[in-house]
């Protein structure tokens, strides 16, 4: 990065549908890494989980082992 360059933490967020909270995380870090193998320079900084009975309808939705879109994750 050079001097006059500012440094971004830019988050994605999206729901994943699965049967429980660890595959949901699971199939999101799937994703999350083979969209970083695309993108040289890019990292994973962090992650979390959060558990909801429905999908919240504000983010995209990508059901368990699918491997959705770039476009329709959203980054």
């Amino acid at each position: 990065m050079l001097p006059d360059e500012e440094d971004y933490e830019w988050p994605a967020c999206f729901e994943v549908l699965a049967v429980s909270p660890e595959l949901a995380l699971n199939w999101g870090l799937h994703l999350v890494h083979s969209y970083l193998s695309k993108k040289p320079g890019l990292s994973l900084l962090n992650h979390s989980i959060e558990q909801s009975p429905l999908a919240s309808g504000k983010l995209p939705v990508v059901t368990y082992g699918t491997n959705a879109a770039d476009s329709e994750i959203g980054w």
